[in-house]
């Protein structure tokens, strides 16, 4: 009897234990493609991204990834649930009106689908949220027609459902030790079990 109580702790302790521990963007690796005219034309990328602490490209001194694409100074900042873009001080440049001029990041793995984003700009005119639209693991984000100012920038914020169905296995499992150990402490006292 006792083996099998410490056999049901040990496996649900161990399925306990796999649990990913991360639900955000630090520590994964995104794709980062620029698309021009359309979205079946690729203009620059894939580039696969390190999500890290600092800020993943800036143009210059970067000599890929984007650099080439659009105006420099630019630097493009991944953090646990944002995509920033921040431009100059510089000229004040405009994007090509075409069916798309933009960024599609994709392989966003949050620990979670993306359920929703909010977008805010400063600097720019003619861009709006109406330009970013996301799938659960991608945003795309078309900059058509926009003209950014000499200091401009914008933020995509990503929000997923909070994962939290291990805290059920937990209770689940909790419940399960106090029922084992409440029917095993009434058989030893000759009793049947209540339940």
């Amino acid at each position: 009897m006792k083996i099998a109580y410490v056999a049901i702790v040990l496996a649900l302790g161990s399925t306990c234990l796999s649990m990913p521990a991360r639900a955000g963007l630090l520590g994964s690796t995104i794709t980062a493609s620029y698309y021009y005219p359309d979205l079946s034309t690729l203009r620059d990328g894939p580039f696969d991204i390190v999500v890290g602490p600092t800020v993943e490209i800036s143009c210059p001194p970067d000599v890929d990834d984007f650099c080439g694409v659009i105006s420099v100074p630019f630097t493009l900042d991944f953090t646990d649930n944002q995509i920033i873009y921040q431009y100059g001080p510089g000229s004040s440049a405009a994007f090509a009106t075409a069916p798309f001029d933009g960024f599609v990041f994709a392989d966003l793995d949050m620990g979670a689908p993306i359920t929703g984003i909010t977008f805010s700009s400063f600097g720019f005119s003619e861009l709006s949220s109406s330009a970013v639209s996301f799938t659960g693991d991608s945003v795309t984000i078309n900059l058509s027609g926009a003209e950014e100012g000499a200091t401009s920038g914008w933020t995509v914020t990503l929000q997923t459902a909070v994962p939290e169905p291990k805290a059920l296995e937990l209770f689940g499992a909790g419940l399960l030790v106090l029922l084992c150990l409440r029917t095993r402490h009434q058989s030893r006292r000759g009793a049947h079990p209540q339940i």
